[in-house]
């Protein structure tokens, strides 16, 4: 009996005993099968767990240099020195939709952050002139047309301005502005703004999809010309409110990002919506280079070295936008005048590209390029501030002043011509 007992114990093998011979037998086999590869295929291995181990080191390497830096404060606030540039750059390779997040929770943190502006809600209008005993000038644009407005206040202080603009606003912002608006004041003359550098929103929603690098989330109406008409996509947030609950709302938010993704031209399946890849630093080079190369592949359908491309959807769009500002103005008895600026070293494409279809239905304009040249760093604020300097923009407000006085008969018509014949 004791002898079987004996026998028995002798053939069953200890657990560690099986798995050291498991650990043994696989290590054998890979050993094997690596010896049977070919040089090339050593190679090739050899190099893909040589580029696994280098990027394990970059990523560990960045994550202790981005320790030191906090993301809500690198995109809310001006960075300094180098190590904070390198820093910049690698947290503006956060999705889109994690940039905006970030962003809206510092919203507040300074007076005049860019996350509260832009906002299409007639309640944010309700302090600003809505009449005007020597005239109402209306303007919709972005803060070209703020500061040619503001000096047209300057030299006109009889004049009431009433100015709604957006950060780097498109077309379709300004557009949808002006309707929103159309009747809460008495202007008699209404001025369309536009920016050479901002009309690639017009096949946006938002400004995050083409300014991913530094998004904000006001949004506007998506424009497409059907059938000769213009139609529009409202966007199903619009407001600071429904943006502020669509980010704490799952159920909310959704809805909007599939709006996005169905008729904003720019949104990246890379790189839009916050996913893992916001917590590699990886993961952020990636969705910069899906984010930017997805930008330039859409503006390459509407601009090249020559300018607008005349048969791009782009360029159809903003000539029935402006076709229909121009009517509707006139249906409301109101005076309209589109202002065409120019950016830095931007030419005058945008002229170019908008000057017949102004002239072929008598709409009044004044162009920037013909009196400050988009080539000429002077005539720009600074290196930084890429704004006209004050002398151009008095030059433009002369040339309103001219239209005014020659193609409007109202109480704006009468003071334009009293300050040109003070100038002379």
């Amino acid at each position: 009996m004791s002898e079987h007992h004996q026998s028995s114990t002798s053939v069953l093998e200890k657990p560690e005993q099986v798995e050291r011979k498991v650990q043994s037998s696989t290590t054998l086999f890979g050993a094997k099968l690596f010896s049977c590869l070919s040089v090339k295929w050593k190679t090739i291995l050899w190099t893909f767990i040589g580029i696994i181990f280098w990027l394990g080191v970059f990523e560990a390497s960045a994550q202790w240099f981005m320790s030191g830096y906090d993301d809500q404060k690198l995109l809310n606030e001006k960075v300094k020195g180098s190590g904070g540039k390198v820093a910049l750059y690698l947290a503006r390779g956060l999705s889109v939709e994690k940039k905006l997040r970030i962003g809206w929770e510092g919203r507040f943190n300074k007076k005049r952050n860019p996350h509260r502006a832009g906002w299409l809600d007639p309640r944010l209008w309700a302090d600003k002139p809505q009449d005007g005993e020597k005239g109402l000038i209306a303007a919709y644009g972005q803060s070209f047309t703020f500061y040619a407005m503001g000096r047209l206040k300057e030299l006109v202080p009889e004049y009431e301005t009433r100015v709604i603009t957006g950060p780097s606003a498109p077309p379709n912002h300004s557009f949808a502005a002006f309707n929103l608006d159309r009747n809460l004041h008495s202007a008699e003359v209404c001025v369309l703004g536009l920016l050479s550098g901002t009309i690639k929103g017009l096949l946006g929603m938002s400004s995050a999809g083409y300014y991913w690098h530094t998004p904000l989330p006001f949004t506007f109406p998506r424009y497409r010309v059907v059938n000769g008409e213009l139609v529009s996509e409202m966007p199903l947030i619009r407001t600071q409110e429904s943006w502020d609950q669509a980010l704490k709302d799952p159920l909310k938010l959704e809805p909007f990002l599939k709006q996005i993704e169905t008729h904003d031209n720019y949104f990246s399946s890379v790189g839009y919506r916050s996913t893992w890849l916001d917590s590699l630093i990886l993961g952020r080079i990636v969705q910069k280079g899906f984010n930017g190369r997805k930008a330039s592949s859409v503006q390459n359908k509407f601009i090249g070295p020559q300018g607008f491309k005349e048969d791009s959807e782009l360029v159809v769009i903003l000539q029935a936008i402006v076709k229909e500002f121009a009517r509707v103005a006139r249906e409301d008895g109101r005076l309209p005048i589109v202002l065409l600026f120019h950016g830095r070293g931007e030419a005058d494409h945008l002229y170019q590209m908008i000057y017949k279809t102004l002239e072929e239905n008598q709409i009044p304009y004044v162009s920037s390029h013909g009196i400050c040249s988009p080539w000429n760093p002077d005539v720009f604020i600074s290196k930084d501030d890429g704004h006209l300097k004050p002398h151009c923009n008095k030059e433009i407000v002369r040339q309103m002043l001219e239209i005014i006085a020659t193609q409007s008969d109202g109480k704006a018509s009468q003071m334009a011509k009293k300050r040109l014949n003070e100038w002379e």
